[in-house]
């Protein structure tokens, strides 16, 4: 028999199907292209410099990476990068500081007493979102912050973190400063019932301008 009379079935196949082929090379090009990436993200220094890119895109996309990465080297960078005069910019370095997590949080300590209040803002977020309970304290003396901003970030981190901040926030209600008594009321008030009896007995004092 020769091969023209052997039905297509039985032929052996010589080679790879075309389709497989372009199958595979595309699938080659992906594994070495993120292959790349990988590498590229690695690079540590070359993202730290980014962050001082003069355009907003690399900058942001160099915390993005750091973030990612949570290397420690970069938290000092990105904490000043949080003054960084684009918005997107400052929110992605605050999201890339909770990324790298425990380690940032001394850090965010400091930043949290800046002068500019966008970097006091995005402190509260991150120091919150890092580990809540333990920045209570700081959070707490925010809350007094003289950028309504601020104290806008600090109330909503508090009535996130729910009843462990209670008995702070209660000492709160006896502040000498009315805004930060109404304010902390208002906190209160939002956590719901675990608050309700403490802030009652509060509202009796008459020193109280809880509203």
């Amino acid at each position: 028999m020769t091969l023209s009379k052997i039905p297509k079935t039985n032929r052996i196949k010589k080679g790879i199907d075309p389709k497989k082929k372009k199958i595979l090379f595309v699938l080659l090009i992906f594994i070495s292209t993120n292959f790349i990436l990988a590498k590229s993200e690695r690079d540590t220094d070359k993202h730290i410099a980014g962050l001082y890119d003069e355009s907003w895109s690399i900058r942001l996309k160099s915390a993005l990476v750091l973030g990612k990465n949570k290397d420690h080297k970069a938290i000092k960078p990105l904490v000043r990068t949080l003054s960084d005069d684009n918005i997107y910019v400052r929110k992605y370095t605050a999201k890339a500081l909770i990324q790298i997590g425990k380690p940032s949080f001394d850090l965010l300590t400091i930043s949290i007493r800046d002068v500019d209040w966008f970097v006091r803002k995005e402190s509260v977020y991150a120091l919150s979102e890092i580990d809540g309970v333990r920045a209570l304290r700081f959070l707490t003396v925010a809350l007094g912050d003289r950028d309504a901003r601020v104290v806008n970030e600090v109330k909503i981190a508090l009535i996130k973190i729910g009843k462990p901040a209670i008995k702070p926030v209660i000492v709160l209600l006896n502040n000498r400063d009315g805004d930060v008594q109404r304010n902390a009321g208002y906190i209160l008030s939002k956590i719901g019932k675990p608050a309700v009896k403490p802030l009652i007995k509060t509202l009796r004092k008459k020193d109280c301008y809880v509203v």
